[in-house]
């Protein structure tokens, strides 16, 4: 949970805490309209909206949590695939996301692999992560080129090159 906060915190800083909330039955005078057979449902507490049910807030803090709750759920040499890493984020917080998943994955004994078409969420990961974290591989024609973190990071920062 504490992983899962210091990622939320740094995407939006009026996070406090994740809540579990389960809805009273009819009758029970708790506040809450029931849901969904009164099942528990995960919310966001805001410092300055309170609690938020997980299903009205971003798509970008949803993901995140997401993230999160993976990471603690693998063991430790386990894998983590994403697609389309970049995914209902906003190119503000990519950096931030991406250095917090770098180092909860290195953290946690995980090994990571995304896919992106994105360029930008190309440079984020350059800039978030260590080199020597970083590997590369582009598809192309059926070919597959492998750049390590050192090389891609003098193609793309230094000499401007297409990585995608």
């Amino acid at each position: 949970k504490e992983q899962a906060l210091n990622l939320l915190r740094h995407l939006d800083k009026d996070v406090i805490d994740l809540v579990i909330v389960t809805p009273e039955k009819p009758g029970e005078d708790s506040g809450f309209m029931p849901r969904r057979g009164y099942s528990p449902a995960l919310h966001v507490e805001y410092a300055n909206a309170g609690l938020v049910p997980v299903h009205a807030v971003g798509d970008g803090l949803r993901r995140a949590i997401h993230f999160a709750a993976l990471i603690t759920e693998l063991q430790d040499g386990g894998v983590l695939l994403i697609d389309e890493i970049e995914v209902g984020m906003h190119m503000s917080v990519l950096r931030k996301v991406f250095g917090w998943l770098g180092a909860a994955c290195r953290e946690n004994h995980v090994q990571l692999f995304v896919t992106t078409h994105s360029l930008e969420s190309v440079d984020a990961i350059l800039e978030s992560l260590p080199e020597e974290d970083i590997v590369l591989f582009r598809l192309r024609s059926g070919k597959i080129k492998r750049f390590d973190g050192e090389l891609l990071h003098t193609a793309r920062v230094e000499l401007g090159q297409e990585v995608r």
